[in-house]
């Protein structure tokens, strides 16, 4: 997975690092829309294999080259739908948008389980299929 890094979680006000977090940090920005969504799955399929292969996690997050936290900045496809625009067109042509009608990744399994830390792996593989769903 060389389009991702992993990090140590940090906080950005204290610079202390997380107790049991890791950060994936996308590192390129994507070439077109299926690029934007093979990286978001690999992303998600990072955050799956850390997860099972390191039970005493408490979290893995999205984060920026700083180490903070930051799903969008490490999300293929809000890296090329939402991040650039300064505009009210928030998320249009992101397929995520396209199916769902909400921007920010409105009514996915990732938001509707957004604090159901006691099933993070089944709320990370519901994101996975949701977004090779997208393919179609």
């Amino acid at each position: 997975m060389d389009n991702f890094k992993i990090h140590l979680r940090v906080d950005a006000y204290t610079g202390f690092a997380f107790e049991n977090s890791i950060g994936i940090e996308l590192l390129r920005d994507p070439i077109d829309k299926r690029d934007a969504l093979e990286l978001s799955i690999e992303k998600w399929k990072l955050k799956l294999d850390l997860l099972e292969k390191n039970p005493t996690l408490n979290e893995v997050r999205g984060c920026n080259n700083e180490s903070t936290a930051s799903e969008s900045a490490s999300c293929g496809l809000c890296r090329l739908y939402l991040i650039p625009r300064k505009t009210d067109d928030l998320c249009e042509g992101c397929p995520i948008f396209e199916k769902t009608g909400q921007s920010l990744c409105g009514n996915t399994p990732v938001d509707r389980w957004m604090f159901d830390y006691d099933n993070e792996i089944d709320r990370v593989k519901a994101e996975i299929a949701f977004l090779e769903g997208l393919h179609a």
